[in-house]
């Protein structure tokens, strides 16, 4: 062998080991839980607590998780709770929501529903909304919204059953409203109030079973 095709190999080796030694960044992605349960709640993600209480009716601070797939844990105060897998992927968000589990007419636990980031990109100028139907006592119910570019309002989806999520909708930046109505009925019996959405951005509004009837909670992505 050569001196010169030794030192080459000898090269090429020296840089395949070196690019095997090299350590890829980690990745994350992000996840925030929404807690429409009416208790309290703490949050384990692979075990690790990493919320102690998260509040009723409200949607938690956002956590960032390594790319691949995650067990998040939603425990009530009497350690009872469910407990949800979430594939993280880069740069992407996912929201769990935390609602009764209804059977019979009976509360009996948690159940849990993954809103996963659609890759819905928001272009300049505009603002998106999509709803979620979680609501497992609403009845019989049609969904309603209004939005900048059309303020009268018009369905979101017929029908629209539980535990369906709609598209997200696009409209002008500024102020959307869903609501809801008995079927065939314009009267809003429920509304979400004025949503306030900028140029460049989009919400998801989560219609949940509250103490007193439906309710919306409205979650910023």
């Amino acid at each position: 062998m050569t001196r010169f095709v030794a030192t080459t190999i000898a090269v090429l080796a020296f840089g395949l080991a070196a690019c095997s030694s090299v350590v890829e960044p980690v990745r994350y992605a992000s996840v925030s839980v929404a807690n429409g349960t009416g208790a309290p709640l703490s949050v384990k993600v692979d075990g690790v607590d990493v919320l102690a209480a998260q509040v009723p009716s409200g949607v938690s601070r956002v956590m960032m998780i390594p790319e691949g797939l995650h067990q998040v844990q939603l425990l009530d105060a009497a350690d009872n709770g469910a407990v949800v897998s979430v594939k993280g992927i880069a740069d992407t968000a996912h929201t769990v929501v935390a609602y009764p589990r209804i059977i019979a007419g009976a509360t009996t636990g948690i159940s849990t529903s993954v809103l996963a980031d659609t890759g819905s990109i928001v272009p300049t100028g505009k603002s998106k909304l999509r709803v979620a139907h979680l609501a497992a006592n609403a009845g019989n119910i049609e969904i309603w919204r209004s939005q900048p570019d059309f303020p009268s309002g018009v369905h979101i989806m017929t029908p629209f059953p539980y535990q369906a999520t709609s598209p997200y909708l696009q409209s002008d930046p500024g102020t959307w409203e869903v609501w809801l109505t008995a079927p065939g009925s314009t009267v809003r019996t429920v509304s979400s109030g004025p949503i306030q959405i900028p140029s460049g951005e989009r919400r998801t509004v989560l219609l949940l079973d509250g103490a007193s009837g439906p309710r919306f909670t409205v979650v910023t992505e």
